[in-house]
C-alpha cells in the first residue's frame, strides 16, 4: 500500500476522496496510512481493529458506509492505476442519467518471464473477454473488484444480498450480477483507465485463487451459467473433437487443417484483443496457452463439485 496508494490519492480529478479500509491488519499498516494522512487531507481512514466476519465484504461495507459522495470506484490494496486520469475515464463513462455501473480492466503486471506469468496474463485477459463480450452482447453479468465504479444508492438497494451470502468472494462479481441490467452499465477499456494488479507468483495460490473465484459462478443467474458453460464446453469439446478423429484415424491432413483454422480465427480476433488490452506478447504464445487454458478448466471445473466448509 505505501508504493500504490500515492498513485490513487494523486489522480487528476477535481474533487474526491480516498477511502482506505485497514482490516485489522497487523503490520505496519496502520502507521503507513497515518503518514499519507498527514500529506493527503482527502484521504479518510476506516479502521477495523476487530475482525469479526471474515472476508472482503464486510470491510468493504464499512469503507461504503463511510464514503461521503455518491459514486463510489473500487479497487484493491496491491493495485496501481495506469495514469492520472483512472478516475476521470470511469467517472466520464457513467455520465449518461440510464448508467447506474462501469466495468473496468484489471489486467495483472509483468512479474517475470515465465509460463505463470503468461498464463494468469492470458486467464485475466480470457475473463475480461468474456464479460465486456457478453456485456456488449445484451448480457452483462460481472465486472472485477479491482476497477469497478457503481453508485452508492446501488449497493444501498442490494446490501441486504451482500451481507447475507456466506461466500467469502462476490462482493464484485455476484454483486454485479445482482443489479446489473443490460441497459444500466457501461465499459471502460480506455488504457489510460487501467488498473494493474500483483499477480500470483505460484502455481499454488493461483489455483487456490481461481477456486474461490470460480465458486461464485455456481450462484450466477441460470442463464449466464447456461451460456458461460455452453461457451468453456465448445473449447473444451474442440479438442477432444480433434483427438478423437486422430484416434478414430482421420486423415492427419484434416486434422491439422481442422486446428489451422481454428487457430487462424482465433488469432485474428485475439490479436486486436491483446493489441487493445496491451498484452501483444500473448500472441507468440496462443497455441500453447490455447490448450493450457483447457487443461486449467478440466482440472478447475471438478473441483467446484468438492467444496468444504473453508470455501463458505
Amino acid at each position: 500500500i505505501a508504493d500504490y496508494l500515492p498513485f490513487v490519492l494523486e489522480q487528476d480529478f477535481p474533487v474526491f476522496e480516498v477511502v482506505v479500509v485497514n482490516d485489522a491488519s497487523s503490520d505496519a499498516t496502520h502507521e503507513i496510512l497515518n503518514q499519507f494522512q498527514k500529506k493527503y487531507a482527502h484521504l479518510r481512514i476506516v479502521d477495523i481493529r476487530d475482525k469479526k466476519t471474515g472476508g472482503k465484504k464486510a470491510a468493504l461495507a464499512e469503507g461504503i458506509k463511510a464514503a461521503k459522495f455518491e459514486v463510489l470506484l473500487l479497487t484493491d490494496a496491491d493495485c496501481k492505476p495506469a495514469s492520472k486520469n483512472w478516475i476521470s475515464e470511469m467517472a466520464e463513462r457513467l455520465s449518461r442519467p440510464e448508467t447506474e455501473i462501469v466495468l473496468g480492466y484489471a489486467p495483472h503486471k509483468i512479474y517475470k518471464r515465465s509460463f505463470l506469468n503468461l498464463f494468469v496474463c492470458c486467464e485475466t485477459v480470457w475473463t475480461a473477454i468474456q464479460y465486456f463480450g457478453f456485456a456488449l452482447a445484451g448480457f452483462p453479468y460481472m465486472g472485477v473488484g479491482r476497477n469497478l465504479m457503481y453508485r452508492k444508492k446501488n449497493f444501498e438497494k442490494n446490501k441486504t444480498f451482500f451481507s447475507e451470502n456466506k461466500l467469502i468472494s462476490g462482493d464484485d462479481d455476484l454483486f454485479v450480477n445482482n443489479f446489473i441490467t443490460k441497459n444500466n452499465f457501461s465499459i471502460c477499456i480506455s488504457n489510460d483507465a487501467f488498473m494493474w494488479s500483483e499477480p500470483q507468483k505460484n502455481w499454488k495460490s493461483f489455483f487456490k485463487q481461481k477456486k474461490r473465484h470460480l465458486s461464485t459462478g455456481t450462484h450466477y443467474k441460470l442463464a449466464h451459467q447456461f451460456l458461460l458453460g455452453l461457451l468453456n464446453a465448445s473449447h473444451f469439446l474442440f479438442f477432444v473433437t480433434a483427438i478423437g478423429m486422430t484416434l478414430l484415424k482421420f486423415s492427419t491432413i484434416f486434422v491439422i487443417i481442422f486446428y489451422v483454422i481454428r487457430l487462424l480465427i482465433t488469432g485474428a480476433i485475439c490479436r486486436r484483443i491483446f493489441n487493445k488490452f496491451s498484452e501483444n506478447r500473448l500472441m507468440y504464445w496462443l497455441p500453447v496457452l490455447d490448450f493450457a487454458f483447457v487443461i486449467y478448466c478440466f482440472i478447475m471445473v471438478p473441483s467446484l463439485f468438492f467444496k468444504t466448509k473453508n470455501w463458505k
